[in-house]
C-alpha cells in the first residue's frame, strides 16, 4: 500500500498496519466468495422452484415511477472549504438523494446543481453542538486527555442540524424556523433510512456483500450491532479503518506529545490518511473481486442451472421421508402445547397488519376525494395532469400521509420482542419496516392503477 501515513508512526507500525489492511481484505475476500456461492444457488434453486401465483399483485413498471421531488424548499448550508453559509434550494429527489441548487430558477430551468448529498450511513443530528461535544468525549477517552484540553465545537446559527459521518465529509443545514427544521430533519432521517448505497443492481451480489462485511466482523471478534451505509468501497473502507484505528492506533494516540489541541490535530490528520490510502487499497480489491466473481458466474451458472431441477426433486422426496417421520413425532407435541396459544402469536401478527391495511384503504380514499375535488375546482381535467396526480405519486413515500398506518404497525414492537424470547431468529425493528414497506407498495400499486385508468 505504500507509506499509509508519516509522523508520528514509525517505520514498524506503518508495516503493521499495512499487514492488518491486507489481512482484513483477505478475510472479506474469502467471506464474500463463500456467501456469493451460497446466495447464488439459493436465487437458482428459487428460479427452478417458484410456481407462478394464480393471483398477482402488479408493481409499477420502472419506467413509469414518479420523477418528482419528495420535498423542496430553501435552507441555509455552510460550505465544506471555507465555512460561509449560503442559501440553496433543496430538493430531496426520488432516490431519496438530496441535491441542493443555487437558486429555485436554477432547478426549474434543469441546471446542475451544486451539490448532492448521499445520505445513505449518515445520522441525523438534531443538536449538532451536543454531537460534537459527544464525539470529543469519545477523542479525549482515545487520547487519554481530558475533554476540557480539546478545542470547543464552534457555535451553530439557531434551526441548525447535522448530517452527520464520522468519517465522510458531514454538513451543516439552517432551517427559517423550528418548524421547518422538524419537518426537515424527519426527511433527511427517511432519507439516510432509504437511501440506496450500492452501486451494483445484481442482488445475490449485494445479498453476498452484507453477509461478507457481517461474517468479516464476526471474524475480527467485533460483535454487536453496527451501523454502515454507503457504496460497497465506502462501508468497507469504514470497516478497516475503525479495525486500525481500534487495533494499532490506540497506543500511538496515547504516545502523542504536546498540548492536547495539536495531539487532536495530529489525530485527525492521521486518520484522513487512513481514509485516503485505506479507499484506494479497497477500490482496487473491490474491483477486482467484481470482475472475478462476474466471469466464475457467467461460467458456472447455466451448468448449475441445467442441474438444479434434478437436484430439487431428490432433495423434495428426501424432505418429504424426513417430515413424514418427524411429524409422526412431534404432532402430540403440538396439538399439547403449541395449539393452544397459536391463535395469540397470530393475532398479535395479523391484528396490527390488518388495522394498517385498514388505515390505508382510508388513505387511498382521501386522496381520490383529493384529487376529485381539484377536478370538481377546475372544472376537469385541465391541461396540468401531471400536477392533477403529483399528489397521488407522493402519498405513499409521505411520511406524514402514511403516519397513521404505519403507528399501527409499530404496535407490533413490543409484542415481538416478547415472541423474541422463545424465537431467537425475530428481529422486530427489521419486521416492523418490512411491514411499512408493504402497505406503502400496496398503495403505491393501487393508485398507478388509479392513475394509468385516469389516463
Amino acid at each position: 500500500m505504500g507509506n499509509i501515513v508519516g509522523n508520528p508512526i514509525d517505520e514498524a507500525k506503518k508495516k503493521e498496519i499495512e499487514d492488518l489492511v491486507q489481512a482484513i481484505l483477505h478475510t472479506f475476500t474469502t467471506e464474500y466468495v463463500k456467501a456469493y456461492g451460497v446466495a447464488l444457488l439459493e436465487k437458482i434453486e428459487q428460479d427452478v422452484t417458484e410456481q407462478p401465483e394464480e393471483w398477482e399483485l402488479l408493481e409499477r413498471p420502472e419506467e413509469e415511477r414518479s420523477t418528482e421531488p419528495l420535498k423542496e424548499g430553501y435552507l441555509v448550508k455552510q460550505g465544506g472549504v471555507r465555512k460561509n453559509w449560503l442559501k440553496r434550494y433543496f430538493v430531496v429527489q426520488p432516490d431519496y438523494k438530496v441535491a441542493y441548487y443555487e437558486t429555485e430558477e436554477a432547478f426549474r430551468n434543469n441546471k446542475d446543481p451544486k451539490g448532492v448529498i448521499a445520505p445513505c450511513g449518515y445520522s441525523v443530528q438534531h443538536d449538532p453542538v451536543q454531537n460534537r461535544l459527544e464525539q470529543l468525549a469519545q477523542t479525549a477517552r482515545k487520547m487519554g486527555a481530558a475533554v476540557a484540553d480539546l478545542p470547543k465545537p464552534d457555535a451553530v446559527p439557531d434551526h441548525c442540524f447535522e448530517i452527520h459521518h464520522t468519517r465522510r465529509r458531514c454538513y451543516f443545514i439552517q432551517a427559517e424556523n423550528a418548524d421547518e427544521k422538524r419537518d426537515w430533519v424527519k426527511a433527511f432521517k427517511r432519507c439516510a433510512w432509504k437511501c440506496r448505497g450500492f452501486k451494483s443492481d445484481d442482488e445475490v451480489s449485494n445479498t453476498a456483500f452484507i453477509m461478507g462485511i457481517r461474517a468479516t466482523r464476526h471474524d475480527l471478534g467485533r460483535w454487536g450491532w453496527w451501523s454502515f451505509g454507503g457504496t460497497e468501497s465506502q462501508i468497507l473502507t469504514d470497516l478497516i479503518v475503525e479495525e486500525v484505528d481500534y487495533t494499532v492506533m490506540s497506543d500511538v494516540y496515547q504516545n502523542l506529545k504536546g498540548p492536547a489541541t495539536l495531539r487532536w490535530m495530529a489525530r485527525s490528520q492521521v486518520l484522513k490518511v487512513l481514509d485516503t490510502m485505506v479507499s484506494g487499497a479497497v477500490a482496487t480489491s473491490w474491483a477486482a473481486m467484481k470482475k472475478i466473481i462476474t466471469t466464475v458466474r457467467e461460467r458456472a451458472e447455466p451448468i448449475v442451472r441445467s442441474k438444479m431441477s434434478l437436484i430439487y426433486e431428490s432433495k423434495e422426496k428426501i424432505q418429504e421421508k424426513i417430515t413424514d417421520a418427524c411429524l409422526d413425532r412431534i404432532r402430540p407435541v403440538l396439538g399439547e402445547k403449541v395449539a393452544p396459544r397459536l391463535s395469540t402469536i397470530l393475532e398479535i401478527l395479523f391484528s396490527p397488519m390488518s388495522e394498517a391495511f385498514s388505515e390505508t384503504r382510508s388513505i387511498f380514499e382521501d386522496c381520490l376525494d383529493t384529487m376529485l375535488k381539484t377536478i370538481e375546482q377546475k372544472n376537469g381535467f385541465g391541461s396540468d395532469m401531471r400536477g392533477l396526480f403529483r399528489p397521488l405519486d407522493r402519498a405513499p413515500r409521505s411520511w406524514y400521509t402514511m403516519y397513521k398506518a404505519n403507528k399501527k404497525v409499530d404496535t407490533m414492537e413490543v409484542p415481538l420482542w416478547g415472541l423474541r424470547q422463545f424465537f431467537d431468529d425475530i428481529e422486530p425493528s427489521e419486521l416492523i419496516s418490512e411491514g411499512q414497506e408493504a402497505i406503502a407498495k400496496v398503495l403505491k400499486t393501487v393508485l398507478c392503477a388509479c392513475k394509468i385508468d385516469g389516463a
